[in-house]
């Protein structure tokens, strides 16, 4: 734990200075972390940085919540097509209307 807070606290400081080379990494990390303490830590330090630097943090997030939908957007797409396509050659029997599913 002393351990953690030494990094963090040390973060918070290079941040504070730099805080165009962490907003990203942090926004990122306290909204997608699988790791709650990772998410917490980063949230920590982000809340620092929103203090000084508000509207750069806001834009961050911004930024990232778009970067993120638009990495994720082909995926499901790409997703759903491949479930319709099996659907139709296995349920319905039609290689035809596969094909014409997984068309772009």
């Amino acid at each position: 734990a002393a351990v953690r807070r030494m990094v963090q606290t040390l973060l918070a400081s290079i941040a504070e200075r730099h805080p165009q080379a962490f907003i990203y990494p942090l926004t990122v990390a306290a909204s997608e972390s699988q790791a709650p303490s990772r998410r917490t830590a980063a949230a920590v330090v982000l809340g620092g940085l929103r203090e000084r630097h508000a509207a750069l943090v806001d834009q961050a997030a911004m930024v990232s919540a778009e970067l993120i939908r638009v990495a994720i957007q082909p995926l499901d797409l790409c997703r759903d097509a491949l479930e319709e396509a099996g659907r139709c050659y296995w349920r319905r029997r039609d290689p035809a209307a596969m094909l014409r599913a997984l068309e772009p």
